[in-house]
């Protein structure tokens, strides 16, 4: 029994929408890596600006609310590794047989039934039939990886969102302990102004003042010889062309 072009016709076009949708996950997934990029970023500014010796409070708050960004932070990488390639694993997207093996299954179709004439010539709808059972089965597996592929994807934003507005809340400890580091350089410019340390910067800047002066003098001239040029650069060589085949390392074409 043959089917219709129009039934035909979904089921290829269905099954293309499902290829184009893998693809469209896969470069969706550049605006998170982004995203955690800029996370991990301002987590090592934090980590590595702030006092924790200022104030014992403050750095406790800071450390309880870095180490929760953290938290749904490494989730979210998670769920980003699972949507693109699944760690190790990978996603099997299933596919129709090379277009060569199809044509051999085709002609060994013919060939059967040229060898046994007494059988009626059914090898146009096997053929179909075949195609169009691989095809339904193809794109029912493909669509379930995109749908496992898009969940890990929507917990991958949905963890990153998190993250991103728990580290917002550092702003305030961080900011608090700025200031604090800021009061105490104030007090250590002020104990820099008492009279022993005034003294000690102006013999500094006088023994700096009479070191200058002594290297400003003029030197005797002294007879030097012209320096040589240098040799000219050799002669660059061109690169060798290389042959790359998807699938396999890059080799360098003989």
């Amino acid at each position: 029994m043959t089917h219709s072009m129009d039934k035909f016709d979904f089921y290829k076009e269905l099954n293309l929408k499902e290829e184009e949708k893998k693809n469209q996950i896969n470069d969706s997934l550049s605006l998170p890596i982004g995203a955690i990029s800029g996370l991990v970023a301002a987590l090592f500014y934090f980590l590595t600006t702030f006092d924790f010796k200022l104030n014992l409070l403050n750095s406790i708050i800071f450390s309880l609310i870095t180490l929760s960004s953290i938290f749904f932070l490494g989730v979210s990488v998670f769920h980003l590794i699972k949507s693109y390639a699944n760690f190790h694993k990978g996603y099997g997207y299933v596919y129709l047989a090379d277009a060569i093996d199809l044509d051999k299954y085709y002609k060994d179709l013919k060939n059967y039934y040229q060898s046994n004439p007494n059988l009626t010539d059914a090898s146009d709808v096997e053929f179909e039939q075949y195609i169009f059972d691989e095809l339904i089965k193809n794109t029912d597996a493909n669509q379930k990886n995109n749908k496992r592929k898009n969940k890990h994807r929507f917990n991958c934003e949905k963890h990153l969102i998190t993250a991103f507005l728990i580290l917002c809340l550092n702003l305030f400890p961080f900011g608090y302990n700025y200031a604090l580091k800021k009061d105490k350089k104030d007090i250590i410019t002020l104990e820099l102004n008492s009279k022993e340390n005034r003294n000690f910067i102006d013999n500094l800047i006088l023994n700096h003042q009479i070191m200058a002066r002594d290297k400003n003098q003029p030197k005797p001239t002294q007879t030097q010889k012209p320096t040589p040029p240098p040799p000219p650069p050799p002669k660059p060589t061109p690169p060798p062309s290389q042959l790359i085949k998807e699938g396999q390392d890059p080799k360098i074409k003989p």
